[in-house]
């Protein structure tokens, strides 16, 4: 059986989250689970049509907003 074909990342981010992206961890490497760190508020639900939370968003570019 042939080996896999290397994923060609070029220059995109990849999330490394599970063994899709990697064949074999050395030298000490591990893969971690960070706690979340609260920051700044990314996207502010404040209309009455928005409610309190959504299962994902979308941004658009209207004109120069």
């Amino acid at each position: 059986m042939a080996p896999p074909t290397p994923t060609t990342l070029e220059n995109r981010r990849e999330l490394f989250i599970d063994d899709a992206l990697i064949s074999k961890l050395s030298g000490g490497a591990e893969q971690r689970m960070h706690h979340p760190q609260a920051r700044e508020i990314a996207i502010k639900h404040d209309e009455p049509w928005e409610g309190s939370g959504s299962g994902y968003r979308s941004i658009f570019k209207d004109g120069d907003l």
